[in-house]
């Protein structure tokens, strides 16, 4: 079984993150491709959508809250 999480952010908030990151493969130029090419669940894929949080483990903390529910 495959289930999916579609973990959403805005952009300015993940370009400020990936700035923070020291030696990180992906530079945030290359964010607006990945945004451009990334799809929403459709109704019919296995899945959640969670907005991302402040914190990963806030993050993490809505993922399993989402889990819970599905």
């Amino acid at each position: 079984r495959v289930f999916f999480i579609h973990l959403v952010a805005r952009t300015d908030e993940l370009r400020e993150r990936m700035a923070l990151r020291e030696g990180h493969f992906m530079p945030p130029a290359l964010l607006p491709s990945q945004f451009a090419a990334l799809q929403p669940l459709d109704d019919d894929e296995d899945g959640v959508t969670v907005v991302s949080r402040p914190t990963p483990e806030e993050t993490l903390d809505a993922i399993l809250a989402a889990l819970e529910r599905a």
